[in-house]
């Protein structure tokens, strides 16, 4: 795409040569009356775009480990030209920047954070870590007779069993169980289950994939019946051991919302607070108007409805609607 000295984008396409690109480490420059070669940054991958010298506007957008960080103007640019608001909403998680064209906007929302904690060399130590309350909470359903296993594909079923019944619990449309199937049939050497029995029950459950020297949780379910036995504690407990012994040193338990229920039991565990960030470009310069609502509150009735539903229906037109919404 090309932009004239107005601003705005024709469908003139600029070839560049795969040989001159990074695509870890890269800068890329465009809209430019000649395109300026490609070359190795930095260990952050730097995208630039650029105008014509006549119309003097840039925009980089540096991607880093830690998640996007704020689109900021070239050095030569005036300071005055970037402004910051939230005069369009009412959440102080999201913030509006002009990028030295008033066409542009870029939004950003950080509502919502990683939860990570660093791991030691085994789970002897982790446990020894924890607080004695703590450590009471993860023996408690083992005295009361539930028990933890660790597997692969062959616990697909007891695994979606569980996570059906909390997600229709929780007023959400369940993922299709091919997804797991495939997550554990592709990463079949870093992909398991781990579930939680009672007198060989199903009561808990989770999956856990491993990257480089991260663990990660994407899914965990458990049964709200049986919430005053804890099984998430023993769930929660196996799943950070197994992490240890093997050679882990991140556990990543996934992103809440901070201060709501999830990011208290999560900090419990010792995890810190990581900001994610999203960013929407505006190229017509008028970013949405946010009211503070969140998702939950805009669909509050649907919710309450799904929670209604019996779980063999939920089970089959939750996958239907769920590759439809975007989280």
């Amino acid at each position: 795409l090309q932009g004239d000295k107005n601003g705005k984008i024709s469908n003139q396409r600029t070839t560049i040569n795969p040989q001159q690109t990074n695509l870890k480490d890269s800068r890329i420059q465009g809209f430019e009356e000649s395109r300026e070669k490609i070359e190795n940054d930095d260990k952050n991958s730097r995208f630039r775009i650029q105008e014509p010298e006549t119309e003097k506007w840039k925009i980089n957008a540096c991607s880093t480990q830690n998640g996007l960080n704020e689109p900021r103007p070239s050095n030569e640019l005036n300071e005055s030209n970037q402004e910051t608001n939230q005069t369009n909403s009412t959440d102080s998680t999201l913030s509006t920047f002009t990028i030295n064209n008033p066409k542009l906007r870029v939004q950003k929302k950080t509502s919502k954070v990683r939860m990570l904690l660093d791991l030691p060399d085994s789970s002897d130590d982790l446990m020894k870590s924890f607080k004695s309350k703590l450590r009471s909470q993860i023996k408690r359903p083992i005295k009361e007779g539930f028990a933890a296993q660790i597997g692969g594909i062959e616990l697909l079923e007891e695994f979606y069993e569980v996570f059906c019944v909390n997600m229709r619990d929780l007023g959400s449309p369940v993922h299709s169980k091919k997804i797991m199937k495939t997550v554990l049939e592709v990463f079949a050497d870093s992909a398991r289950i781990v579930c939680v029995f009672k007198n060989d029950i199903p009561i808990a459950s989770s999956l856990i994939i491993g990257f480089n020297d991260s663990l990660e949780n994407p899914w965990a379910s458990s049964l709200r019946d049986f919430s005053k036995f804890s099984p998430n504690m023993l769930l929660y407990w196996t799943m950070l051991a197994y992490a240890c012994d093997n050679g882990y040193s991140i556990f990543d338990f996934g992103r809440s919302t901070p201060e709501e229920g999830t990011y208290k039991f999560k900090k419990q565990w010792g995890a810190k607070p990581k900001p994610l960030h999203w960013h929407t470009f505006f190229l017509n310069g008028k970013p949405e108007i946010i009211t503070g609502s969140d998702d939950k509150e805009t669909f509050s009735k649907a919710i309450e409805y799904w929670q209604k539903l019996p779980v063999s229906l939920t089970r089959f037109i939750g996958p239907i609607i769920r590759k439809h919404i975007a989280l």
